[in-house]
């Protein structure tokens, strides 16, 4: 939700935003916009009665939720393959984060599989502040020709 009017990449998926983006929010969204949302939701309700769940209770019941959440992140980090933990997050900006994995890992997308569909995915899906420019304008100028001759694929 809080993410939604923000101009990042194409939609609210931890694949799709950098690691830093995606855990801002969930840290946003735990122990800033919850218990916000909770408290205006008592504070405009006051003598009205639409809410028919005592303030206490919610505060509690947003408490628990916001323990369990905690409770199967430290379950998934323990569970983790030590080994691979360091895959799990990573400091980087959403441009770096586009750059690494969308431009140059990604192999499959959902307009097709390859590279290249990956690469087309990720020109129509990412705002292109985000985009590596070079590297869009060298592999747009190295297929164009093939494409015009050709029909390309789905995408």
């Amino acid at each position: 939700g809080c993410l939604l009017g923000c101009p990042f990449t194409m939609d609210q998926h931890p694949i799709s935003l950098s690691p830093n983006v995606w855990l801002g929010a969930i840290v946003y969204s735990l122990f800033v916009a919850n218990p916000l949302m909770l408290f205006t939701a008592y504070h405009l309700d006051r003598g009205n009665g639409y809410i028919n769940v005592h303030e206490l209770e919610a505060w509690y019941a947003l408490a628990g939720a916001t323990a369990t959440a905690l409770f199967g992140a430290a379950l998934l980090w323990a569970t983790m393959n030590k080994s691979q933990r360091h895959t799990f997050y990573a400091p980087k900006t959403t441009r770096q984060y586009v750059d690494e994995w969308h431009w140059e890992t990604r192999t499959v997308a959902r307009i097709g599989t390859g590279q290249d569909a990956a690469r087309a995915h990720t020109c129509t899906g990412i705002v292109p502040l985000y985009l590596p420019e070079a590297k869009v304008k060298a592999w747009l100028a190295a297929n164009w020709a093939s494409w015009e001759s050709e029909d390309p694929p789905v995408w």
